[in-house]
């Protein structure tokens, strides 16, 4: 028997390690003398129930198992499953906000999809999911501000929609606004199609975010926002997205506190951004990489120490949109993209609805971390997958070869997960243990 080579280890309190295996995402909390056993691989000291349940947790695996061609077997088969397809639909590029760190403010802001490319869009939808024989089809609505074209977005769900039902597929959509347009009767129409989350960024209190997501003519949005908020929040699941940065970050504990005055602490969950760009205000203001993953710590501290609702279990070998061969983004004019931080950017297209792929495809769709030798030697393989392809981009303008190992996706960002998770989830179980949960969150304490 051997160890897994996918363990991540973090020391909690002085005799206790959580031990997270990033294939199978198994999570446990160990002692450091049980720790230290397994890793002389002294097994005939263990005992054999324990032992039995260290195999089924994959702690210690077979000899003769090789996790890479396990790894690479369910990477290739999630990366290839049709079960599921999923589009991001952005029916404008246009937008009535002018936020200081937008990374599309360069892309034709006038453009919207017109009756013409929506019925393109449908039949392109409709084909891609049958020839797949997907049991679920989501869409999704982005921009630009999706809600300035709700005509279209209204008319795509509609024929969608029927066709879904008649064809006995299951229809999901989710709604990403700056919740400036949001109203009860939009959200009303939206839940005939199914609408499950409407996902709004409020980066601070009301100065601050006006400051830094104004209307194009430079009114505050934050009053509007918050009122539309109060209008719909018990009608649909909203997240609250926070981006972060050098110039607001510490007003996050005002946000919060506000968002708890009025009532909607329990109705709402909560999501830390990290604002990431190459224009000169996210130079100048975006965290580096090890003060963004401090700072983004310190304020998910400060939320699960408020009581705010939030999902931070990791996930595993689940490949992004862009090496997901079931999901795509198509923008006003009927491209398909398959990156997010990289839609509006014609030269990262992937094709046109109707017209086939170019090579921008392929090279992302044969992308395999375990060709990287870093990577297939790297215990968070299963975690990140290779790295995030538009950070890669940020940081050394080649979004198609480069495996970037991005402290801020990788082993950073998963042991902040792990701990919050376990604080979360197993508070009663560490005082069992002796440990007090909030002392995990080891990185600081400027909240007190």
């Amino acid at each position: 028997m051997k160890l897994s080579k996918f363990l991540f280890f973090i020391p909690i309190g002085k005799q206790h390690h959580i031990v997270y295996n990033t294939l199978n995402m198994s999570i446990s909390i160990l002692d450091n003398d049980l720790i230290d056993a397994i890793k002389r691989k002294d097994f005939k000291n263990i005992p054999k129930s324990f032992l039995e349940r260290l195999k089924k947790l994959r702690i210690i695996i077979e000899d003769d198992e090789d996790e890479l061609a396990i790894y690479r077997y369910i990477f290739e088969k999630a990366k290839y499953s049709t079960r599921n397809v999923g589009f991001l639909i952005l029916t404008t590029y246009d937008c009535n906000f002018s936020c200081i760190y937008c990374y599309e403010k360069n892309v034709l802001a006038n453009t919207y999809m017109n009756l013409e490319t929506a019925n393109r869009a449908i039949e392109y939808i409709k084909t891609f999911t049958k020839n797949r024989r997907a049991e679920s089809l989501s869409i999704g609505f982005y921009g630009g501000e999706p809600l300035l074209n709700m005509k279209i977005n209204l008319f795509l769900l509609e024929n969608v929609g029927k066709w879904a039902l008649k064809n006995d597929i299951n229809l999901e959509t989710i709604l990403i606004t700056n919740g400036s347009l949001m109203s009860p009767n939009i959200i009303e129409k939206m839940k005939g199609y199914n609408l499950k989350n409407v996902q709004i960024t409020i980066d601070g209190p009301r100065e601050v975010h006006n400051m830094r997501r104004p209307f194009r003519d430079g009114h505050g949005s934050f009053d509007v926002i918050i009122s539309n908020v109060l209008k719909c929040v018990d009608l649909v699941p909203i997240t609250i997205r926070v981006n972060i940065d050098k110039g607001n970050f510490k007003y996050l504990p005002s946000l919060l506190n506000y968002l708890e005055d009025i009532g909607i602490k329990n109705k709402i969950s909560l999501w830390i951004g990290i604002v990431r760009g190459l224009d000169h205000y996210c130079e100048v203001m975006q965290f580096n990489d090890r003060e963004a993953n401090v700072m983004r710590l310190l304020a998910w501290k400060y939320a699960l120490k408020r009581g705010f609702r939030f999902r931070w279990h990791p996930t595993s070998v689940y490949p992004c949109t862009l090496m997901y061969d079931s999901a795509e983004i198509i923008d006003p004019v009927g491209d398909i993209y398959k990156c997010w931080g990289l839609v509006g950017q014609k030269k990262f297209s992937v094709g046109k609805i109707g017209k086939g792929y170019n090579s921008n495809f392929y090279k992302w769709m044969t992308r395999n971390p375990i060709d990287n030798p870093k990577c297939r030697e790297c215990n968070v393989l299963p975690f990140c997958n290779g790295g995030c392809a538009y950070y890669a981009y940020l940081r050394t303008g080649d979004a198609f070869k480069t495996f970037y190992c991005d402290p801020v996706q990788g082993k950073d960002a998963l042991e902040i997960s792990l701990r919050l998770y376990i604080i979360d989830k197993y508070r009663e179980k560490l005082k069992e243990l002796g440990l007090q949960p909030e002392k995990l969150l080891n990185f600081g304490d400027e909240y007190g």
